[in-house]
């Protein structure tokens, strides 16, 4: 609801002719209506480039809808990340992604490396599992990465490469090369990804180093010093 730059407003408008049991929009200003959107949702978005106060993510928290925010101004000394909402500090589109792409109720901790416009996303996630999990196997673990490291439904869109599966004594590893799709609507170029899944009695950890496919290489010494600097028991 409201009004906005065109290119956002056209692109949902197309949205919500196309698949209208999804999207809708109304570029009109009804204050009442809003919060009742904003108390009714699952999540806030307010991804501010800078914020002096902010209103909203204060409105979303006391409607029990988690704001997810950039760390800027008057959002960073509102929402405490993972406690009152979700908090990303580089303003790109890539940031936002690697936070919001989680299972829900798990925590993502993330960082970003390099400029605003093309850092690098390092992410690591701990999920607790059943001793069946031993049991993944690696057609399992491609199908996974399509959604959870590129955010995209689509497999046929996300090229996988050289994925591979190392049984050790107490766990599995599973490591592959990602290159996401562009997303045009966000103005975000093709991505490339290199993922490390283990599987321990008990739990599953995930990390995760995307950058722009131009700037991969470029990344390349602190995307190793990243996946080294776990020590993962037993």
């Amino acid at each position: 609801m409201g009004q906005g730059s065109p290119r956002y407003t056209d692109y949902f408008h197309r949205l919500a002719d196309e698949r209208p049991w999804q999207w809708w929009i109304d570029t009109s200003h009804d204050e009442a209506l809003a919060h009742r959107i904003e108390a009714g949702a699952d999540l806030f978005l307010m991804p501010s480039r800078f914020e002096p106060c902010g209103l909203n993510q204060m409105y979303s928290m006391r409607y029990g809808t988690p704001p997810i925010v950039r760390r800027t101004g008057g959002l960073a000394d509102s929402v405490t990340d993972l406690e009152t909402g979700f908090v990303f500090d580089a303003p790109t589109a890539d940031a936002l992604l690697a936070t919001v792409q989680m299972p829900s109720g798990v925590p993502v901790a993330t960082v970003a490396i390099g400029g605003a416009e093309n850092a690098a996303i390092l992410a690591a996630q701990i999920l607790a599992v059943g001793d069946r999990a031993l049991q993944h196997r690696l057609e399992k673990f491609k199908e996974e990465l399509a959604e959870a490291i590129c955010g995209e439904s689509d497999r046929a869109k996300v090229k996988i490469d050289n994925p591979k599966q190392v049984l050790e004594a107490a766990r599995v590893v599973y490591t592959a090369g990602v290159t996401c799709p562009e997303i045009k609507f966000l103005g975000l170029g093709e991505r490339r990804a290199m993922v490390q899944f283990v599987i321990a009695p008990g739990l599953r950890y995930r990390l995760m180093a995307r950058a722009l496919t131009e700037d991969f290489e470029k990344r390349k010494e602190a995307v190793d010093a990243f996946f080294a600097s776990f020590r993962i028991l037993p």
